[in-house]
């Protein structure tokens, strides 16, 4: 299934801006220093798979939003996300954005009830994904990754509040794409909402 015009590049841009274009640099930034939410560890693996040298801190620093874009493309091909809806999709993708690609997996094993828990979205999560409700799944996913936010334990004082921010905001546009999804599905089909 290719992606619809109302998946990746329709959410993106919420990911980058909520990421931001500053250098984070901070001791509990994973994977080092990051822009758009691109870290140094990840674009070193996002190179290599390319065939490009290590990243480093200047490569950060100059990573632009096209070439983060590209970065995100690769990065979460990996968890189906042209297998979902966008509105699931987009959810998925910022939650994985935080907690890495296993942790985005695992996050929507647990919003959906499946154990053991995968370490990689399967077409299986997929379809069990797509038989849900949209709204019922996006609030599941909402509560697995606040409580991996707060479990982590470090940095919930100091972050906490910024973190409920995220949630909250990623939380409603998530919501928000269904209504669009819905929209666009009654206007294909004549009906009106």
């Amino acid at each position: 299934m290719a992606t619809s015009p109302t998946g990746f590049d329709q959410w993106i841009g919420f990911i980058l801006v909520d990421e931001g274009p500053e250098l984070n640099q901070n001791a509990q930034e994973p994977g080092g220093a990051s822009r758009f939410g691109v870290s140094v560890d990840a674009l070193t693996d996002y190179h290599h798979s390319v065939g490009l040298p290590v990243a480093t801190i200047a490569d950060v620093v100059a990573i632009t939003s096209d070439q983060a874009i590209a970065f995100y493309r690769w990065y979460l091909s990996s968890l189906m996300l042209d297998q979902l809806p966008a509105a699931i999709a987009y959810r998925l993708a910022d939650i994985a954005t935080n907690l890495g690609q296993v942790g985005g997996a695992r996050a929507l094993c647990l919003a959906l009830g499946v154990w053991p828990l995968s370490d990689q979205v399967t077409p299986a999560l997929c379809g069990a994904a797509r038989q849900l409700d949209q709204t019922q799944l996006i609030c599941a996913l909402s509560g697995v990754w606040m409580g991996q936010k707060h479990g982590a334990g470090k940095g919930w004082e100091q972050d906490g509040h910024g973190w409920t921010a995220r949630r909250n905001k990623a939380h409603a546009r998530a919501l928000s794409l269904i209504t669009v999804a819905l929209g666009a599905n009654s206007v294909s089909s004549g009906r009106t909402l």
